[in-house]
C-alpha cells in the first residue's frame, strides 16, 4: 500500500498549461500521506513526448534518476532544449521517510512559440478599395 503520494502537479504554477515560453520550466507537486510525519526523501522526474513512454525508460527525453531531496516546489527542468509548440508529458516518483519507493503521478505541459523568430504574422487592416 502506497502511503506517500504526489498530487496537484503544476508546471510554472499552472496545471496542464498551454503555450509556455519558458525554456526551463519549473515543476512542482504536493504530497499526501496516511502516515503521520511522513516525508519525501527522494524524487525522480521523467519527461517524454508520449504519455505511454513514461511507463518505460527507453524513450525518455529527460530523466533525473533518483535524487536524494525533499524538494517538491519549483524543481527546474534541466534536460535538452524544449521544442516550440510541443506537448511534453512528465512523471514524478517519490520515496518516503523510510527510503521506500512510494507513489507517482503524471501530468503534461505544452510549449508555445518560444522565440521571436518563430512568430509569423501579417497586419490585418481595412482594404482601402
Amino acid at each position: 500500500m502506497t502511503l506517500l503520494e504526489p498530487y496537484g502537479l503544476t508546471t510554472e504554477h499552472l496545471a496542464t498549461p498551454l503555450g509556455l515560453d519558458e525554456p526551463f520550466p519549473r515543476l512542482s507537486w504536493k504530497l499526501r500521506s496516511s502516515r503521520r510525519g511522513d516525508a519525501q526523501t527522494s524524487y525522480r522526474l521523467a519527461v517524454a513526448l508520449d504519455a505511454s513512454d513514461l511507463d518505460g525508460d527507453r524513450r525518455l527525453i529527460w530523466d533525473t534518476g533518483r535524487r536524494e531531496s525533499g524538494d517538491n516546489v519549483l524543481v527546474a527542468y534541466d534536460g535538452p532544449p524544449l521544442q516550440p509548440s510541443t506537448r511534453y508529458h512528465w512523471r514524478v516518483q517519490v520515496w518516503d521517510a523510510d527510503g521506500a519507493q512510494a507513489g507517482q503521478a503524471k501530468s503534461w505541459f505544452e510549449t508555445g512559440l518560444m522565440h521571436a523568430r518563430e512568430w509569423r504574422a501579417a497586419w490585418i487592416g481595412r482594404d482601402p478599395a
